[in-house]
């Protein structure tokens, strides 16, 4: 019988809405980085992740450098190593930014 994992989400675009997300087991957003880094021979160490979400929590505290947009959960916020605008206000321009200046 394969194996599922339920991971529950919010959107800070749909404030007060709820998702559940049911993959198998280990897939997830991180799993996948990780899968895309070691193809690139990168460790997520040198990888930077943009996000805004509580799903998007995992890989941004597993990346060298984590940015939270300024419309996410103070949770995410607060994971990050960077905060940003929000999505209206041109956040993932000012995140690309930053992540340009470092390479």
């Amino acid at each position: 019988m394969l194996e599922v994992e339920v991971h529950e989400a919010t959107s800070p675009g749909m404030p007060g809405v709820g998702f559940s997300s049911v993959t198998a087991a280990g897939v997830s957003k991180r799993a996948a980085a990780e899968w895309v880094a070691a193809r690139l021979g990168l460790d997520l160490s040198r990888c930077a992740m943009v996000g805004d979400g509580e799903n998007d929590l995992e890989l941004i505290r597993a990346t060298g450098l984590g940015i939270a947009m300024g419309n996410a959960p103070e949770q995410v916020k607060r994971a990050a190593k960077r905060v940003v605008g929000p999505v209206d206000a041109c956040g993932l321009e000012q995140a690309l930014a930053i992540i340009l200046a470092q390479l």
